[in-house]
């Protein structure tokens, strides 16, 4: 058989089973035939830990306490899923569909999401620490009380976006849009800021110490608007 050009849409990964303990799980094999949609499913708590999941389409899904550390989601579809408590440590989320998915205390460091969209999306108490989240789309979601410690956030539409009380500290911010976001409370210590597009943002009590490309004339606005700049 020749080998096809991926398409997501083309795909064919997995069929249901049901398990002894009545929880239903994916079984993914691009050989198999797909019995059932699994859109609009509850596989929660199934462990897909390496798994090569490249594509798979989980909109709408229930994911809570699931196991993908270390799988490959690249392109996959997770818009509106739920992904409360699942483990993604280490995975591959490249170009990635998270619209409107709600994360809750998702592990989510070291992971690739790079250009994967969570617009409007609700991630809260979010450890993206040391993830590459370059060209990532986080417009208008919510992403308070998160760890964006040393992230790659080179190019990121964080617009709208809600990062209150989240750390972004050794952070690469490089050229990312945070225009009309609400950094209120944030910790920016230590991270790149080249470029960054700070418009009508929030900064009240944000805290900035020791940044690098911060020019000047912003880091006075920044001050007049609430920011707190440690200079020890």
């Amino acid at each position: 058989m020749s080998k096809q050009e991926f398409t997501p849409q083309s795909q064919d990964f997995s069929q249901l089973v049901m398990e002894p303990n009545k929880r239903k799980t994916l079984l993914i094999d691009n050989n198999v035939t797909r019995t059932e949609d699994p859109r609009d499913k509850d596989f929660s708590g199934v462990n897909k830990s390496g798994t090569n999941l490249r594509g798979i389409n989980l909109s709408h899904a229930n994911l809570k306490e699931a196991y993908f550390n270390g799988a490959d989601l690249s392109h996959a579809n997770f818009s509106t899923a739920q992904l409360q408590y699942t483990d993604l440590r280490g995975a591959d989320l490249n170009h990635a569909n998270l619209k409107g998915s709600k994360l809750l205390a998702i592990i989510l460091n070291y992971a690739d999401l790079s250009y994967t969209n969570f617009s409007d999306a609700e991630l809260i108490q979010i450890n993206l620490s040391c993830a590459d989240l370059s060209h990532a789309d986080f417009s208008n979601a919510h992403l308070t009380y998160s760890s964006l410690f040393n992230a790659n956030l080179k190019d990121a539409n964080l617009s709208h976006t809600n990062l209150n009380h989240s750390n972004l500290s050794c952070a690469d911010l490089s050229n990312a849009n945070l225009s009309n976001a609400d950094l209120s409370s944030a910790n920016f210590s230590y991270s790149n800021l080249s470029g960054v597009n700070f418009k009508n943002a929030i900064v009240e009590n944000a805290l900035f110490k020791a940044n690098t490309g911060l020019e000047e004339d912003v880091k006075l606005e920044l001050q007049r608007q609430g920011a707190v700049f440690d200079s020890f």
